[in-house]
């Protein structure tokens, strides 16, 4: 025998023989069942193991399962699965096959279980409730998520620097601070960003688009960010204030630049000699230096 896969509820009355076969074709493993009240049912596969046969007999458990000396490997990454019809559906990643469709907006999913929490979108059907605040959401791991709001969970926790996020997403463009990765380039200035939304935002800049406008004076802003900042000015409320020396400041942005005067830090080089600037803008005058411009 060896390593194994266990597979229940197929039914094999007394004294009868069953053969079945599992995997994406009727010729990828054949199972005989031998013994008596064996339940096998080929897409529950509990337990994954290995064999040199792809044909086992029965052997009859207390939990009335069967051994299978096969498993169910993609021929693609190498994933092993528990049954043929995950292995399918896995493979679905690779081919970009999407067979479930939406009847309402046409929008294709590769699985039903997707196309089913989709749905809800359009019957405004929110079945899944927050045990504290009461808000309705729309699968089970939206809801999961959001209850890391009231428990303050951090499970996402970055390698380099040990901060902890609630969300895989706040935890991926957390990193691209440490790699410097842009990938979301302005197609008209060139400029790139580290997210989408700030491209988004910097676009603004080019059609003068400033949708955000302060109630008090009037001004309009890109982002709503920039507008809760903006308005600090009107009321004097600081925010943001400097564990070293105790300085306020409207915004996290300020606070962090003001911080550098007291690391010493500075993080924009020149790529021309190198020298160090704590802001932007401060490299963007000294290139002139090399430039002549």
């Amino acid at each position: 025998h060896g390593p194994h896969i266990y597979i229940d509820n197929a039914e094999v009355n007394q004294g009868q023989e069953k053969t079945t076969y599992l995997g994406e074709t009727d010729t990828d493993y054949k199972v005989t069942l031998q013994k008596e009240n064996c339940h096998i049912d080929s897409d529950r596969v509990l337990s994954v193991g290995e064999s040199n046969t792809k044909t086992s007999n029965v052997e009859t458990t207390e939990d009335r399962s069967i051994q299978l000396g096969t498993s169910f490997t993609c021929g693609v990454c190498g994933i092993g699965f528990a049954s043929s019809r995950d292995l399918g559906r896995h493979k679905r990643i690779h081919t970009g096959e999407e067979p479930y469709t939406c009847d309402v907006c046409g929008s294709r999913f590769a699985h039903y279980t997707n196309l089913k929490t989709h749905k809800r979108i359009h019957t405004g059907e929110k079945p899944y409730k927050c045990g504290v605040c009461g808000i309705g959401f729309y699968d089970c791991s939206t809801l999961k998520r959001h209850n890391r709001t009231h428990t303050g969970e951090k499970p996402y926790v970055c390698d380099m620097c040990g901060a902890g996020f609630a969300q895989c997403g706040d935890l991926k463009r957390h990193k691209k601070t440490h790699t410097g990765e842009r990938s979301y380039k302005c197609d008209i200035c060139r400029l790139e960003f580290s997210e989408c939304s700030l491209l988004k935002a910097h676009k603004r800049t080019h059609t003068v688009a400033k949708p955000f406008k302060c109630d008090i004076c009037d001004l309009g802003f890109a982002i709503c960010s920039e507008l809760n900042s903006h308005k600090r000015v009107h009321t004097g409320e600081r925010l943001f204030t400097c564990d070293l020396c105790g300085v306020g400041f409207y915004d996290g942005s300020t606070l962090k630049r003001h911080k550098r005067t007291h690391t010493g830090e500075k993080p924009y080089k020149c790529d021309v000699c190198g020298v160090g600037f704590t802001e932007a803008s401060y490299i963007k005058t000294h290139k002139r230096v090399h430039t002549g411009e």
